[in-house]
């Protein structure tokens, strides 16, 4: 069986165990594209494991498209371990795929600090209990609904999952700024393109739960930075 050589090839035993904190890793390592095959939907031997990687999967493209990285870098597809030939039309397809995207960051303007920096609070947000618990009962809350019985449609979880996750981002962003040194709500909008009301409303909520304190101020402006 050949194939392309620009993949390499790392086997798991079950896509259900790939973390979506593994994919951006991969990306902040400079992969230019990550393609993740498994077994087809009925044919899990841990039965719901493929099922659960799509949705980590899904919520990591989400993610992507948040952050400003073309989705089309990520791929999950589903093939049996006889279907060598499939194997190796899918990864040369989704090779190509790749060489007309480019190289990683290529859809971003700003220079390599800034992706490795969206990247690196992605990261921080799919490592967060809330995402981690959200993506967990994506499948029941559609199959068997919340706890009083109320079911969602794909659609109205997707806009659910795209609003916890740019909330996450923002949120790991602006810790990620406040662990180098201490700023003010406007310095932090300024950093991030966010509104200053948004970003006062994030330092409001870390600063209850206890992780940003107020550290002094500059003139008026309030001084905010990671609680040590």
């Amino acid at each position: 069986m050949q194939y392309v050589p620009d993949i390499r090839t790392i086997r798991v035993m079950c896509t259900g165990r790939i973390d979506p904190s593994m994919i951006l890793e991969a990306f902040l390592h400079g992969v230019d594209g990550v393609l993740i095959l498994g077994c087809r939907e009925g044919e899990c031997h841990y039965v719901t494991g493929n099922i659960e990687a799509a949705n980590k999967i899904d919520m990591t493209s989400r993610l992507m498209k948040i952050i400003g990285i073309d989705s089309d870098r990520l791929y999950f597809g589903h093939l049996s371990s006889a279907e060598g030939a499939r194997f190796v039309e899918l990864a040369e397809g989704f090779t190509k795929r790749i060489r007309e995207i480019g190289p990683l960051g290529r859809e971003i303007k700003e220079d390599k600090e800034v992706l490795k920096f969206r990247l690196e609070a992605a990261k921080a947000a799919v490592e967060s209990e809330k995402l981690r618990w959200v993506i967990g009962k994506k499948t029941e809350f559609m199959d068997q609904g919340n706890k009083y019985g109320e079911r969602f449609t794909r659609h109205e979880i997707g806009r659910l999952l795209d609003g916890i996750l740019m909330d996450e981002i923002s949120v790991k962003e602006i810790q990620l700024l406040l662990q180098e040194r201490p700023l003010s709500v406007r310095d932090v909008s300024e950093r991030i393109d966010l509104p200053p009301h948004r970003v006062l409303r994030y330092i409001a909520g870390l600063r209850r739960k206890g992780v940003v304190r107020l550290e002094g101020t500059d003139g008026v402006s309030p001084l905010y930075s990671l609680q040590g």
